[in-house]
């Protein structure tokens, strides 16, 4: 029997018994509110009658059940606690004034769903409709209503029936151009032969149909041109397409069109009431206010795609309206296309700006407790930042934005007046966007003519991206014990795409990091002689190419939902080339150096893939892999430097473990583990190899607030031998090595921003004690003698992952 029902089993009892009160009092109590003849609905259920002839059963089941009318109250937690509904009553009577009743009827309480059959009639109809649209021309949708006291439980049968597919597709057109350009580009279509029939398929085609038109000439071509005529097979349930082109009500032939005159109004003020100039600037009107125009003409030139004379297309207007949104400095762009007056088969087109404004300025600070020692009493400190930062959104006159920021802080000693500041920060930045793509280091072109890139991407960075320089100073010092200095400076572009994919990467790159130490931070250094090696002056450079992120984040699809990131650096391949060949030229073996001054070469890789399946309107599965690989490369590097290795612990990571904690692999440290003010140690564990999975089950408790149970799985582990021995070493039995801890959160939604507490407690360590004997990977015997210290919490804003 656990510990606290042999010491407290009476108070354990009248818990349960209040507990079963208040179910039966939220559960029950509301009944009395009903109507003769009124019922709750309890439970909304779905069963297929042919369940063998449905693929993807469950991805359907979903899909139905988002087509509900109506949806049962939500439970509490786990048990059959509608609280919300009973709120909805105890704090609906016209006396209820008081602001407690107004915040809970506002923010908790839920409008009771009291049974309508006429919604479970609609709710099947539209069923069918989906379902028709699904390709299941055969579908038939009934329900069944049943009554079990004051609550109703609805069965919704679903009868499938044989899901139609594509058999043959083919275009016709009195316009022989057109016929043409459909039959050569059927490839290009969705709707091949054996998919099954679906309305977003045919959205897709119809779609597809309408950009390659419009992008060849005809501009006005749409989809009231377009008749789609089905033939079904209704023994092999097939259909045969047949895309029938419509022409104009005068003529058997659609128009082509070219561009006619381009005009700009690059201020546009629908109030302005002054004179207006124009101006001819390399074959484009200029309709220009009295004063200075806010972006210089050639710039506003650079971003549009589109000539005189060319033949119109929809992607070059759409490419010009990206490229003139690249230019922050315009809130509102209006692209029109008029037909000309005097020649019909060309189109003016009329492009309007509406400026913002040119800069901003923001500031905000922040304050913060914590505690630690490095010694054996704990420091109690109050940290304060401030953060201040300018935006120009037109340097130059030219749209270049300019980023400008400071942030500093300062961490105040409240257990020792005597050094009152513990440690201090300052850190200054600049970022200049440039709204083009500049190859500054000409790698892109080179990559791109020797057929290394997709054309297509080439394209959109070339036409989507922006230029970024990027230059920022650190200065950290944590008195008594060590002082950095931290210089920065990246050549790189910002590529963000219509499908979801965004891109970060710097080709020209280098991080000056050069530490300087007092005498009390030796004693750590002499005890991990790795940590010693790794804070040298160190260099981490790239002149072709730096480092590079993706994120990519997919459509919610069933309930579910996957983002996707991956992060490559790398750091001194080239002056590793430069170095080798001068040493094959001189005959010697010197790793290059600048000063005292280490050019690191490594690469750094880490992969992070995120899954959300929302089980209900507010209960979500969410997990997390995350995986990454460091190794130093080439003859003069022996190790990863450890800003640059992996760690384990902490709020976003194994949440039973402190940062840095965990690892590498099995290996033991007495002297944190053993020490009885762990909690109030200074972690230093990293690692070239890193495996982590987290699962989270997130769940409302009501309002704002939110619950969630956690299990984290993970460890970072060494490539090679080191001074922590074999058992830091990633290797066949690296699973044995897998620490894992679990816990339960509380959170606070405000939709703005979200306070996370986590409280996370070990379940398995990666290493055996070798004091303690008959030790065990698992701490299950352990949880008897449990205090409040043994829960790691952690305190954030965001989610985790």
């Amino acid at each position: 029997m656990p510990l606290f029902l042999q010491k407290q089993p009476f108070r354990f009892l009248l818990w349960m018994l209040a507990f079963a009160w208040l179910l039966s009092s939220t559960s029950c109590g509301t009944k009395k509110y009903l109507k003769p003849g009124e019922t709750f609905l309890d439970k909304n259920t779905i069963i297929f009658e042919n369940s063998e002839s449905v693929k993807n059963k469950r991805n359907l089941r979903y899909e139905l059940s988002t087509i509900y009318k109506q949806k049962p109250n939500e439970k509490f937690l786990f048990t059959p606690m509608r609280l919300g509904r009973w709120y909805y009553y105890r704090t609906n009577a016209p006396s209820d004034t008081s602001w407690f009743k107004r915040f809970l009827r506002n923010n908790v309480a839920e409008l009771p769903s009291i049974y309508d059959n006429s919604l479970s009639e609609s709710t099947a109809k539209t069923m069918e409709y989906y379902l028709h649209n699904k390709g299941y021309f055969d579908a038939k949708v009934s329900y069944k209503p049943t009554y079990k006291k004051h609550k109703t439980y609805v069965t919704y049968f679903v009868s499938t029936n044989p899901r139609y597919t594509i058999d043959t597709i083919d275009y016709t057109s009195s316009d022989p151009r057109i016929e043409r350009i459909l039959r050569e580009t059927k490839d290009e279509s969705q709707l091949q032969q054996g998919k099954a029939v679906s309305e977003g398929l045919f959205n897709k085609e119809m779609s597809r149909i309408i950009s390659k038109l419009q992008n060849m000439g005809y501009a006005y071509f749409d989809k009231n041109f377009i008749s789609p005529i089905g033939f079904y097979d209704t023994v092999e349930h097939k259909v045969n397409i047949l895309y029938e082109i419509l022409p104009p009500k005068d003529t058997s032939s659609h128009r082509l069109y070219t561009i006619g005159d381009i005009s700009v109004t690059p201020r546009y003020d629908p109030t302005y009431r002054g004179s207006i100039r124009d101006s001819m600037i390399e074959g484009i009107h200029f309709r220009l206010e009295e004063g200075q125009s806010i972006v210089r003409p050639q710039t506003i030139i650079g971003a549009i795609q589109i000539r005189q004379g060319d033949l119109y297309s929809i992607q070059q207007l759409q490419s010009t309206n990206n490229q003139l949104g690249n230019l922050e400095i315009y809130k509102f762009i209006s692209i029109k296309y008029l037909p000309d007056s005097i020649q019909a088969d060309k189109l003016n087109v009329e492009i309007q700006l509406t400026p913002r404004k040119k800069s901003v300025a923001g500031f905000d600070a922040e304050i913060n407790n914590s505690s630690y020692s490095i010694t054996e009493t704990p420091i109690s400190l109050l940290g304060t930042s401030f953060n201040m930062n300018y935006k120009n959104r037109n340097l130059f006159r030219s749209a270049v934005i300019l980023n400008t920021r400071l942030s500093t802080s300062v961490e105040w000693n409240l257990t020792n007046s005597d050094q009152l500041i513990y440690s201090s920060n300052l850190s200054p930045g600049i970022e200049v966007f440039i709204p083009k793509f500049k190859d500054l280091n000409l790698m892109w072109g080179l990559t791109n003519r020797l057929n290394l890139l997709r054309p297509e991407f080439y394209n959109q960075l070339r036409d989507k991206s922006k230029t970024r320089l990027s230059f920022d100073y650190s200065y950290v010092n944590i008195t008594d014990f060590y002082n950095y200095n931290s210089f920065n400076g990246f050549v790189g572009y910002d590529l963000k795409l219509d499908n979801g994919k965004r891109f970060r990467i710097n080709t020209i790159g280098a991080n000056y990091l050069r530490p300087d130490f007092q005498a009390r931070f030796d004693t750590i250094r002499n005890d991990n002689e790795f940590l010693a090696r790794s804070f040298t002056n160190q260099l981490f450079t790239g002149f072709l190419f730096r480092d590079l992120n993706f994120n990519y984040a997919g459509k919610p699809k069933f309930g579910r939902s996957y983002i996707f990131n991956l992060n490559l650096e790398v750091s001194g391949a080239e002056i590793l080339g430069i170095n080798q060949l001068a040493n094959a030229i001189s005959g010697n073996s010197t790793a290059f150096k600048l000063g005292d001054t280490n050019f690191e070469q490594y690469v750094r890789l880490q992969l992070d893939l995120r899954h959300y399946w929302d089980l209900s309107r507010r209960l979500t599965l969410a997990h997390r892999f995350n995986i990454g690989i460091a190794t130093p490369f080439g003859p003069y590097s022996q190790e990863v430097p450890y800003v640059k290795q992996f760690a384990a612990g902490g709020a976003n990571s194994i949440r039973a473990w402190e940062i840095r904690e965990l690892g590498p692999g099995a290996f033991f440290d007495s002297l944190t583990v053993n020490n009885s003010n762990r909690n109030n140690t200074i972690f230093y564990q990293a690692g070239d190899f890193q495996i982590e999975f987290n699962q989270e089950w997130r769940f409302p408790i009501f309002s704002v607030i939110e619950g969630a149970f956690f299990v984290d799985v993970g460890n970072v582990w060494t490539l090679r031998e080191d001074d922590r021995g074999p058992d830091a070493v990633f290797g066949k039995d690296f699973f044995k090595q897998l620490a894992i801890g679990s816990g339960l959160g509380i959170r606070f939604d405000f939709n703005y921003f979200l306070f996370r507490f986590d409280f996370g407690v070990k379940v398995r360590k990666p290493f055996i004690d070798p004091e303690v004997p008959g030790d065990s990977h698992w701490l299950f015997k352990e949880y008897k003698n449990y205090q409040f210290r043994d829960i790691n919490p952690n305190l954030a804003i965001g989610y985790s992952f």
